[in-house]
């Protein structure tokens, strides 16, 4: 091929021609390192307490510190910080591929797990903030060094690894935006500012805030140090996991209601945490999803919160059931106090229904989200109007 017929290809087939593998091993290896960096804290809880694993978490670090250079410094040396829908994309799955397969060394290194099977369920369910264990039957066993890794697995995934990419790699200027987009795939997120990085980095500084101001309060209503900060981490995550066996059993009526609190806002969307600590809490209000979101929660509470009364528990007792488990179920955080097999069927269905639909568009819940059910709606009513009035023309709108 000539020069002059090659001038001739658009420039949307020369793109197509070349994939940034430089850049997707750089982002890798550079989330790799970040995780290579967190482990620093449970290995020095691990020396404090004396459970013998600091040796063991302290090599899992080591290998994920070697692997993070190989990728970001070897195969990801001085790429082109240009962005496709292609890049995007590899990017979006090895990270969440790679990250929790690393991130279950430390199970495997100290044995908490008995098989690579387990170990990798773990840490997958802690990046991924699903809540679901292998190991709930023997808390108490375990180092708490790796207990606070387990935490921390809920924290690091709770906000979304690709956002923690875009917070930190600058260069990624414009190309952010198609990771952003890709991360909170279905829904448009509300940006806090024209670049895309400062955005993410408000989104995790309010992250971060509310971490502290739950961890605060926790150590404010008589709980200790190990137990504060491993619930906090999962409850701001809304992942679920617990450092004890006995899980919320040993806590407070202040304690619960606490947690209720913070699960319910950590159900809420990211940048409306954002503009309620910046003094603009209007903007609550006048979010439709918000507003919906909070309207379902009032109505199934004061279920919660009834029909326990109505079968003779205390009113103190069920107002505080009926807050946790709601808030609980609404963030799809998965805490709960017990005596939930005695729920009516109602409740019991409620519970269901709530899990699947979750909480606000970007926050750290799961479920389907409040946005995309409203849209869903939306479709929904305009096919039945455009049945009895076929030329009628209408614009959904969220």
């Amino acid at each position: 091929m000539n020069g002059d017929s090659y001038s001739r290809i658009p420039r949307s087939t020369l793109r197509l021609r070349h994939f940034n593998i430089r850049l997707v091993m750089r982002v890798t290896g550079l989330l790799l390192l970040v995780l290579a960096s967190s482990m620093l804290l449970p290995v020095a809880v691990s020396w404090h307490c004396g459970d013998g694993a600091h040796l063991r978490l302290l090599a899992a670090m080591a290998a994920i510190l070697v692997l993070g250079l190989l990728l970001r410094n070897v195969l990801g040396h001085d790429p082109d910080y240009v962005v496709s829908d292609r890049e995007s994309y590899w990017i979006t799955c090895l990270v969440w591929l790679i990250v929790p397969a690393a991130g279950a060394l430390p199970y495997l290194l100290t044995g908490g797990t008995a098989s690579v099977t387990d170990a990798l369920f773990e840490s997958f369910s802690g990046f991924t903030t699903t809540g679901s264990s292998v190991l709930s039957a023997r808390l108490d066993s375990l180092p708490r060094g790796l207990l606070v890794w387990r935490s921390m697995t809920q924290w690091l995934g709770g906000l979304g690894l690709v956002l923690f990419v875009i917070a930190v790699l600058k260069k990624l200027n414009v190309a952010g935006v198609t990771l952003y987009d890709t991360e909170y795939s279905g829904t448009v997120q509300r940006k806090l500012h024209p670049r895309i990085a400062i955005t993410v980095g408000y989104m995790w500084k309010v992250y971060i805030l509310v971490t502290l101001l739950l961890l605060a309060a926790l150590l404010l209503c008589g709980n200790g140090l190990f137990d504060s900060f491993c619930l906090t981490l999962s409850t701001v995550s809304t992942g679920g996991f617990f450092a004890a066996e006995a899980g919320l059993a040993g806590f407070s009526m202040a304690s619960q209601m606490v947690l209720a609190a913070f699960m319910l806002l950590c159900g809420t969307n990211m940048a409306l945490l954002y503009y309620l600590v910046t003094g603009h809490g209007g903007e609550l209000w006048r979010d439709r999803e918000w507003r919906l979101f909070a309207g379902v929660f009032v109505g199934v509470a004061a279920l919660f919160v009834l029909l326990p009364m109505g079968q003779g528990m205390a009113w103190q007792e069920a107002l505080t059931d009926g807050l946790f488990h709601t808030a609980s179920l609404m963030s799809t955080t998965g805490f709960a106090l017990g005596g939930e097999r005695h729920w009516p069927v109602l409740l019991s269905v409620l519970a269901f229904v709530l899990v699947l639909t979750g909480a606000m568009s970007g926050s750290t819940g799961g479920g389907l989200k409040w946005k995309r059910l409203m849209i869903l709606a939306q479709y929904v009513r305009n096919y039945l109007v455009l049945m009895l009035h076929p030329n009628a023309v209408h614009t959904i709108r969220i």
